[in-house]
């Protein structure tokens, strides 16, 4: 995992930096005469740095969809574990 810094964002005294963590993976190999290659990569963001009056402070970024699976997840396996 590499942790990526976007361009510096600045408005009305506040600048703004801006991370992501960003992982991948490749591969090949031959089988006969065929042949295959591959290759993935993701990227989520993690947080920013806001520097305002010369006070740098670190904001999480907050992934809403994996709150939203997360809370649907634990509902599903409380309704199975009431049935049973």
């Amino acid at each position: 995992m590499e942790l990526v810094w976007a361009e510096p964002y600045e408005r009305d005294g506040v600048t703004v930096l801006r991370a992501a963590a960003v992982t991948g993976g490749g591969g090949g190999g031959q089988e006969g005469p065929l042949t295959g290659h591959g290759l993935g990569l993701t990227s989520r963001p993690v947080g920013a740095f806001v520097v305002r009056d010369g006070d740098a402070r670190w904001v999480p970024a907050v992934d809403v969809t994996r709150i939203a699976f997360g809370i649907l997840a634990a509902a599903v396996l409380a309704v199975r574990l009431r049935r049973s």
